[in-house]
């Protein structure tokens, strides 16, 4: 469990649909490249949010947002 904060809401909507569920992966613009290969929509692309921490989202086909992040300290520890 890790909670954390993306600096960068300018995608984001106020409310219940400014809520994101991060699933932690190895290499997030892989994992992002996947994704998309399996039908997913861009919502927010990867991006670094600081101390190495990579995050990005996609839509799926019912539109809800799905986030990925790789934090490289949670995957040493």
């Amino acid at each position: 469990f890790e909670l954390g904060l993306d600096p960068d809401t300018s995608e984001l909507k106020p409310g219940a649909a400014g809520q994101v569920a991060y699933w932690s992966v190895t290499d997030a613009p892989a994992a992002y490249a996947r994704l998309l290969e399996l039908g997913a929509r861009k919502h927010v692309a990867v991006s670094e949010v600081g101390g190495g921490i990579q995050v990005g989202s996609v839509l799926d086909p019912d539109g809800n947002v799905f986030g990925i992040i790789h934090n490289p300290a949670r995957l040493s520890s």
